[in-house]
């Protein structure tokens, strides 16, 4: 498949410096993102109705972070 980025890069004050938790999560089109339980943006996406999602995940400096998917 092709690569699309739905959602860019989002500043919040909800996104620690530390560790945080993520979530998406799809109704039909919507494609709906959180982190530390906190609503952080959402968006529809006319391509997508259900089935597997993705999430790319870095970091804006070197660093060694761990990331853990539930």
């Amino acid at each position: 498949g092709k690569w699309e980025v739905l959602i860019d890069w989002t500043k919040s004050e909800a996104i620690n410096s530390g560790s945080n938790r993520m979530r998406i999560d799809t109704q039909g089109n919507k494609v709906i993102l959180y982190v530390n339980d906190k609503l952080l943006t959402e968006t529809r996406e006319s391509t997508f109705y259900g089935g597997g999602i993705g999430m790319a995940v870095t970091s804006l400096r070197d660093s060694k972070g761990i990331v853990l998917f539930e």
